[in-house]
């Protein structure tokens, strides 16, 4: 009772230390209108709580669980592969709307998202991942899958701060959750965080041209084309076939990993 009370522990600190972070990045970002300033704060405040969550890594003995003294296998390349190829096409479609940004706002905007990806990653798969499996009493994979997803996608409700658009930040919640299942699944068949976390960063830049837009001043938006029903069925038909290739994708990749070797990993935490 007392080893489960110790996880909980941790597991609440965290849960406090993310909801006041995401908290003053928001409130932050209302007081500086200038988008170079906004986005140069928040990259502090992230690489803030990075230095945090790395320092936790290794309070914990966590650096064996996220793999950074793992080496790739060409097996895990080869997984890597499909992913970071459609995400280069997506990105070179995109090269305009970078161009267009400029060099400084782009380069901001990578970091930022560079950021977002390995303390998302390490955050989330790093530590959430790992506590909810040992809070549990089975050490029950699945439902800490599940349970760090389901937080991973409902922290993103805290976007409705920045954007009053309440159906995409649904989307986002949605996806998010989904994505959190991929995202974990190609984490435990690798066991190396660092090239998922580099993905989900570009994953979050290709795919966010449209905030990269906003940020410039540059979005404009055609009524008419957002309204058109061919556009929204198309959208749908889009959201839904990605889910479903993320949750398939991300399924297979969980029952196909070594649950012995991971297990060993995380045997060496250390809770002090």
């Amino acid at each position: 009772m007392l080893k489960m009370n110790k996880y909980h522990k941790y597991l609440g600190s965290l849960l406090v230390l993310l909801i006041l972070f995401v908290f003053l990045k928001n409130v932050s970002s209302i007081y500086l209108e200038d988008i170079s300033m906004r986005l140069l704060s928040e990259n502090l405040q992230r690489f803030f709580l990075f230095i945090i969550i790395m320092y936790l890594i290794y309070k914990l003995k966590l650096e064996y669980w996220v793999g950074f003294n793992v080496k790739l296998h060409l097996s895990s390349i080869y997984l890597l592969v499909f992913p970071y190829v459609f995400l280069l096409i997506v990105l070179l479609s995109n090269l305009h709307t970078y161009k267009s940004a400029g060099i400084k706002l782009s380069f901001l905007y990578l970091i930022y998202m560079l950021l977002i990806g390995f303390m998302e990653e390490l955050l989330f798969r790093g530590l959430f991942l790992s506590l909810f499996i040992k809070a549990d009493a089975k050490n029950n994979i699945f439902k800490a899958i599940i349970f760090s997803s389901l937080l991973f996608s409902l922290i993103h409700y805290f976007n409705l701060y920045n954007q009053p658009d309440t159906d995409r930040v649904h989307g986002q919640v949605l996806l998010a959750f989904f994505m959190g299942i991929f995202l974990s699944g190609l984490f435990l068949k690798i066991q190396n965080i660092v090239p998922v976390a580099i993905f989900h960063a570009l994953f979050n830049f290709v795919f966010g041209t449209d905030d990269l837009k906003r940020m410039s001043n540059q979005l404009v938006l055609s009524a008419p084309a957002r309204e058109a029903g061919d556009s929204n069925i198309f959208g749908i038909i889009l959201t839904v076939a990605v889910i479903l290739l993320l949750s398939i994708s991300g399924i297979r990749m969980i029952l196909s990993s070594d649950k012995d070797a991971l297990f060993r990993k995380l045997n060496k935490m250390v809770l002090p």
